[in-house]
């Protein structure tokens, strides 16, 4: 928590690394929403303790899903390098 984001990079990257190295399964809780379309494979969006979508980052991200969870309509775009969604 409260990382810059060099370190946010390098101990996700880690944590990435780990889990496909050894088969594990982990589990992160995000608030940004970025960094969780970069290093999850999967995606649980919820609001007020329900579940409003599940799968892949690019599933799940869209425009209208941020907007189920948030209320707020933001672009959602393809990183031009990752192709994962980016959100402005």
């Amino acid at each position: 928590a409260h990382l810059d984001l060099p370190h946010q990079v390098a101990l996700l990257g880690l944590v990435r690394r780990f889990a496909r190295e050894d088969g594990l399964a982990v589990l992160g809780v995000f608030h940004d929403l970025n960094l969780a379309a970069e290093y999850c494979d999967d995606l649980a969006l919820l609001r007020e303790g329900r579940l409003v979508a599940f799968g892949p980052p690019a599933e799940v991200l869209s425009p209208e899903g941020i907007d189920a969870v948030y209320g707020l309509r933001v672009p959602v775009l393809r990183h031009p390098d990752s192709g994962r969604p980016a959100i402005l």
